[in-house]
């Protein structure tokens, strides 16, 4: 064959058989084995390559459906890439569209792996998913310290679960069968143990609230307690409070403030027909202390229906000096003695003693009513005076009425304004053993006597009313 020299472009419809090939200079560049092109070599037919191909400039099939970049070496191909030996990636792996494996997946040996027969998929590290995770056989963590069954969808957890957000849960809840639940229509909550809430309770808002900081509770409802109730603090009942129910006899226990040393039970019996009976306070000046005194065996109150203050206006000296029958013994008095309202007032004074003059002072007339009773039970010829402690202003009113022991006569003497002292002299103004006196305070700086006595045979009637 000819020598041809070619400085452009060489199209060759055919094979290209060439045992030597020379640059444009003139020099040998390749034998049978190696060829150099300055130029494009386009080649309609197939082209055998039996050694190795070296593309600087990259390559390019039809149009860039397979094409090798020139200085990246990033490879594209439009169609199927089928591999059937093993694959070393170093780098990155984009996949536009379905990456289809055959075999296993393990990325590192097994930081990543998916079993080609199962599809089981292990994953050494995180695994962060950023859209749904469905996962429609369930889900085991470590055996089963989390599990979600796969067709109840029953989630167990056997360690501690925490929420920082809101928890939804329309089915109700349930734990431990029975220990805590919470109903799924009616919210109804049921524990078992012990519920311990550290901040303040609020249901519907201030239907039932209980403080955090002070333990205060308010309920704006009824408060129904069935069992025994122990409160530490204080018990606020704006409206009311109701022991027992009809046909339920309730208690109301008050116990002191020393241990085993009983109570005060407040309860009630059977009515004679369904009515109320009501302890009411009246209006009352200041702080009032009411004690229940010890009155001994089961005992009887006396009671009024007057609700007015004056129902409860004796003093608790003057009820005592009114009722206690046992209170009403005698006085003695045996010489000089004041007298007064608290041991005198409605009491006999029986006066003994002789051999001295002995003096009794009444306290002052004001209109007590309190009335003095005064018996002789010894003669004191020394004289025995009655006089008040206002001596000065004191009037007595009354008639002093003296029998005559000579004729069995009677004379009467009566008091004058100006008389403030009555003088029994155990003569003649009268003073014999059972000779009496009776002085009652009717008014300012008046009182009313009535002396009954006798005189001795031998000494005739005279009047026991005298002047300061």
């Amino acid at each position: 064959m000819a020598k041809k020299n070619i400085y452009g472009d060489l199209t060759v419809s055919g094979r290209v058989i060439c045992d030597t090939v020379v640059n444009h200079a003139g020099v040998a560049v390749t034998t049978a084995t190696d060829s150099a092109l300055s130029g494009n070599l386009t080649v309609d037919g197939t082209t055998t390559l039996t050694g190795g191909l070296t593309a600087n400039g990259g390559i390019s099939a039809d149009g860039g459906v397979f094409s090798v970049a020139n200085t990246t070496g990033n490879v594209v191909t439009t169609g199927t890439l089928a591999v059937t030996g093993a694959s070393t990636l170093t780098g990155n792996v984009a996949a536009g569209g379905t990456l289809g494996v055959v075999g296993d997946v393990a990325v590192n040996t097994n930081k990543f792996t998916v079993a080609a027969a199962s599809g089981n998929t292990v994953v050494a590290g995180t695994l962060a998913v950023a859209g749904a995770l469905a996962a429609n056989a369930g889900i085991t963590v470590d055996t089963n310290a989390f599990t979600v069954a796969d067709t109840s969808g029953n989630t167990a957890i056997a360690g501690t679960l925490t929420v920082t957000g809101a928890t939804a849960l329309n089915g109700g809840l349930t734990m431990d069968t029975n220990k805590f639940t919470v109903a799924d229509t009616s919210g109804n909550v049921l524990t078992a143990g012990t519920l311990t809430v550290a901040g303040d309770v609020a249901v519907n808002t201030n239907k039932f609230t209980v403080t955090a900081s002070s333990g205060n509770t308010l309920v704006a409802g009824t408060l129904a307690v069935t069992g025994a109730s122990t409160l530490t603090g204080a018990l606020t009942a704006n409206g009311g409070i109701d022991a027992g129910a009809s046909g339920t006899a309730g208690s109301v226990d008050v116990f002191p403030a020393t241990g085993s040393r009983g109570k005060l039970a407040i309860t009630c019996t059977d009515q004679t027909g369904d009515t109320t009976v009501s302890l009411v306070a009246g209006a009352m000046g200041a702080a009032r202390t009411i004690t229940l005194r010890d009155p001994g065996a089961a005992a009887s109150f006396l009671t009024t229906t007057d609700a007015t203050a004056a129902a409860t206006a004796a003093t608790a000296a003057e009820i005592t000096r009114a009722c206690d029958i046992s209170a009403m013994a005698a006085v003695s008095l045996t010489g000089t003695a004041a007298i007064t309202a608290a041991d005198h007032a409605g009491k006999i004074c029986y006066i003994t003693g002789s051999g001295a003059a002995y003096t009794y002072t009444l306290p002052e007339a004001t209109g007590t009513g309190h009335v003095y009773t005064f018996i002789m039970g010894q003669v004191n010829t020394s004289n025995t005076v009655f006089t008040t402690a206002d001596a000065t202003n004191a009037d007595y009113r009354g008639v002093a009425i003296l029998g005559d022991a000579d004729d069995n006569s009677m004379k009467m003497f009566a008091a004058a304004a100006t008389d403030e002292l009555i003088t029994l002299n155990g003569t003649t103004t009268g003073g014999a053993i059972g000779d009496k006196v009776v002085l009652t305070d009717v008014a300012t700086d008046i009182w009313q006597v009535n002396i009954i006595g006798w005189v001795p045979a031998g000494s005739n009637p005279a009047t026991p009313f005298s002047g300061a």
